[in-house]
């Protein structure tokens, strides 16, 4: 019997198109509320992810008034004699 051997262009190329298989059938079995779903599932990750955001940039502005109003109660007044 005459076999074809592997080389690693034709064992990279069977990938190649096993790769491509695979995909379009996931795709063929891919329903709209999957996609409903991860779309949904993202939404919520960015509204979290919003909420730190803000929360780390009033923080922030807390810390940085604090430390303003810290400054300005330490700071020295000049007095009429100097």
């Amino acid at each position: 019997m005459f076999a074809v051997p592997f080389t690693n262009a034709t064992k990279a190329e069977l990938w190649k198109k096993l790769k491509l298989l695979w995909l379009v059938e996931a795709f063929d079995e891919l329903k709209p509320s999957s996609i409903k779903g991860c779309i949904h599932k993202a939404d919520r990750q960015l509204e979290r992810l919003a909420q730190y955001i803000k929360d780390q940039e009033d923080k922030t502005t807390t810390t940085a008034t604090a430390m303003s109003v810290a400054i300005t109660v330490m700071t020295p007044v000049a007095s009429a004699s100097d």
